[in-house]
């Protein structure tokens, strides 16, 4: 999301909301995460008329953001998954980047509410804290999660991938043969790997294609997938 716009409206939504007072709100804040349901461009057609449509139904402009309907499902912090209805101006940037399903990290303030602040995923503690959140949910598989936490970050090249059948919070699995391309000395090698993904994500695993693992430089076989851009260091 370019330049964390999407974020600052956020925070500004809930900056409009009277604070929390009491004892609970010098309290830590707790990292939460939403995720899309769904989304709407909400325009004025020429007759002045409002309308909603799908704005991947239709070309975004590429110089101007726009004002959009976007539904979360909010879930963390022990508490109970919730809606939340927003009103935010979205580049065509922003937009392509909140994928329905996919999941992205958000802040409970400390003196508690529903509304939560947008975080930065790039941020390290925030990142292991949502790795850690997929591997408690089995969204990582055991035998990868070293790997995927703390494995050496490399490109590879998709030799296969396939569904395997089964699904888990709305993610499917994949098996998928890589050839792990390191770069330096170091040999290519194909390695076997699983992976749990939503669905608009498969699309990254197709024969050829360049992305990003993870491996253990003790276990170099021992391979998790991400999609990271594998040119980059971050996790």
């Amino acid at each position: 999301m370019a330049r964390f716009s999407l974020g600052a409206a956020l925070l500004g939504a809930r900056r409009a909301r009277p604070a929390s007072s009491g004892p609970s709100a010098s309290g830590p804040s707790a990292i939460g995460v939403a995720s899309v349901l769904d989304l709407w461009c909400t325009e004025r057609s020429t007759d002045g008329a409002s309308r909603a449509e799908d704005p991947r139904t239709r070309e975004a402009r590429a110089d101007a953001s726009r004002e959009h309907l976007v539904r979360l499902r909010i879930e963390g912090d022990g508490r109970e998954p919730s809606l939340l209805a927003l009103r935010v101006r979205l580049t065509p940037a922003e937009l392509s980047a909140l994928v329905p399903g996919a999941p992205f990290p958000v802040r409970f303030g400390p003196g508690g509410g529903d509304f939560p602040e947008l975080v930065d995923a790039a941020d390290p503690l925030v990142r292991e804290l949502l790795l850690r959140r997929r591997i408690a949910l089995g969204l990582i598989p055991p035998e990868v999660a070293a790997a995927r936490l703390h494995g050496v970050l490399a490109p590879a090249r998709v030799i296969s991938a396939r569904p395997t059948g089964t699904s888990l919070d709305d993610q499917v699995e994949v098996a998928v043969s890589v050839r792990v391309q390191p770069g330096g000395v170091r040999t290519p090698w194909d390695a076997d790997t699983r992976a749990f993904l939503h669905p608009d994500s498969l699309r990254h695993l197709v024969a050829g294609r360049r992305i990003a693992v993870r491996y253990l430089p003790g276990d170099p076989f021992v391979v998790a997938i991400t999609l990271e851009d594998p040119r980059g260091d971050a996790r």
